[in-house]
This record gives structure tokens, C-alpha cells and sequence, in this order.
């Protein structure tokens, strides 16, 4: 609210649409492999998160939201289709795959901030996309994104339009004004839209 912003908590599990009135959508980390089967058989909340995603409002999904985007997600032996907006699969894996501090330097300007501008976060998961989306449909790498262990750096934050998508929480006290660029974006989206000129 100090920020010029009103929170509405949904849930993907039980409500059937997304709150109305919203100008952009925050999914968060989780595990909806645990879930996996009751997400995908709430077909009208996936249906809203897939329309939302296509009205060109911001959209920023971290890990759990990002495999709630892609076509959907594999755990032990299933398949359960999720929203499909990220063109990828999601896998389970029997060991953990990241865990530790990341450092996202922006390449592009994003719902974060212009390009340059740096991140910190951190990873922690047990899945993977099954083939990198960087390249399909207009998805495009964010940032770069640098493993503080390792110092290894790899294309990362898979953004097409207005939709933001990572394996990384990011930290967003770590780059004063990121919240403020995420509301003025928002905002400037809002009124674009409402005056038609930005293509639905």
C-alpha cells in the first residue's frame, strides 16, 4: 500500500479465476509437484492464468510459478499439463539440482529494472525444464545469471512481452527501485491498455 499497490491472495488450488480488477500477477515458489494433480484439474484457474498471460499485463513467476507456467510438470512417471504458456516441460528429479546465492545481471530492460541492473537471489530446487525455452516463440534470457559458488553463468529469466519467468527468488531489496520499476511498468501497462494502444 506505501508503494501505490494493493495485494489480492488468490489460490491457484481452490479459487477458479484470478482476483478481477489486477494489473499484474506475482506466482511465487512452492512445490506444485505436491499438488500437482489438483492444479491440473483446475482447468478454469489454469484458463485464467493463461488469459492474463496473454492480456500483456506484467506477469512475474519464480521457481514453483514457473513451473506452474510452463506446459506442465513430470513426477513419477505422470504428466499433469499445467497453464502451457512457458513452451517447456518441467521433470522431477531425484536429487536437488540448485541450491545456493545467484547474482542477475539484467541484458535487456524487464519487469525489474533497464538493462544493467543487478539482482541477488537464490536457487533451490529438485526439477528442471526439460529443454531450455530461450529461443522458442519469442522467449528471450532476461539476464545473465551468476552462481556465486561456482562463478558459472548461464542465459537466464525467460521473459517474451510482459511475462517474466526464472528458477531464481529474487531478492528485491537487493536493487533499490526494482519495486518501484515492477509499479511504474505496471502502471503505464494499465493506461495503454485501458487508451488500446498496446495490442492484446
Amino acid at each position: 500500500m506505501q508503494r501505490g499497490a494493493t495485494l489480492h491472495f488468490f489460490s491457484p488450488l481452490d479459487d477458479s479465476t484470478i482476483p478481477s480488477g489486477c494489473d499484474a500477477l506475482f506466482l511465487g515458489g512452492g512445490y506444485p509437484e505436491i499438488y500437482a494433480e489438483q492444479l491440473a484439474t483446475n482447468k478454469a484457474m489454469l484458463a485464467s492464468v493463461r488469459n492474463f498471460c496473454a492480456s500483456n499485463r506484467p506477469v512475474y513467476a519464480e521457481c514453483g510459478g514457473l513451473i506452474y507456467l510452463c506446459a506442465g510438470v513430470e513426477n513419477n512417471a505422470q504428466r499433469w499439463p499445467l497453464v502451457g504458456v512457458v513452451p517447456c516441460w518441467a521433470r522431477m528429479l531425484d536429487k536437488r539440482k540448485a541450491l545456493g546465492y545467484v547474482t542477475a545481471t539484467l541484458q535487456q530492460p524487464a519487469l525489474f529494472g533497464t538493462s544493467g541492473a543487478q539482482l541477488r537471489g537464490h536457487e533451490f530446487h529438485y526439477s528442471e525444464l526439460c529443454h531450455d525455452p530461450i529461443g522458442e516463440q519469442g522467449w528471450q534470457a532476461a539476464y545473465q545469471l551468476r552462481h556465486n559458488r561456482s562463478g558459472k553463468t548461464i542465459p537466464e529469466g525467460y521473459q517474451r512481452g510482459n511475462i517474466l519467468a526464472s528458477y531464481a527468488h529474487m531478492h528485491i531489496a537487493s536493487q533499490p527501485g526494482a519495486l518501484e520499476h515492477f509499479i511504474l511498468h505496471t502502471q503505464e501497462i494499465k493506461t495503454l491498455l485501458k487508451n488500446n494502444k498496446l495490442p492484446i
